[in-house]
């Protein structure tokens, strides 16, 4: 669940961040982050649409991810997340693997005036990147996001 670290203008600390990268490889890439900055044991969830601006809506696989982000990730989708665990009492981080689930783009509009408004839905598996036999399945993910009005959200 997001939840807004602080409701600064100048550094706030957004629940959930899109982010539009263009690389000079003629790729591009929507990543979609969504953290919970109130509790000390929320964790983060992290979404790579790799292409999805030019490829627009349609139905992709989700593969392997490393954990890293931006250029540091792979090329292609991928989903990570970070959880706490009360067993260990630390964050365990959980990778998506290859061919572990799906995301669909129902709606893909990208206008500078408007923003960018990008919906969809997912589910995938994924997998703590210390223990392969752990996994945590995602059912029913649901996104629906407009560039403009997320950046000044705040989520309590």
């Amino acid at each position: 669940m997001p939840r807004s670290g602080n409701s600064s203008l100048v550094f706030p600390l957004s629940g959930v961040r899109l982010f539009r990268r263009y690389q000079e490889f003629n790729f591009d890439y929507y990543e979609l982050e969504v953290i919970d900055y109130i509790s000390n044991l929320g964790g983060s969830f992290f979404f790579h649409m790799h292409n999805a601006p030019m490829n627009g809506i349609g139905t992709y696989t989700i593969d392997e991810s490393t954990g890293m982000t931006d250029i540091d990730g792979f090329e292609h989708n991928y989903i990570h997340r970070n959880v706490y665990d009360k067993l260990t009492n630390s964050f365990q981080k959980y990778v998506s693997f290859p061919n572990s689930g799906s995301f669909t783009i129902t709606r893909l509009s990208q206008n500078p005036l408007t923003g960018t408004i990008i919906s969809g839905t997912f589910s995938c598996r994924v997998r703590n990147i210390n223990n392969p036999n752990d996994e945590i399945e995602i059912t029913k993910g649901r996104f629906d996001i407009n560039s403009l009005t997320i950046a000044g959200t705040y989520f309590p």
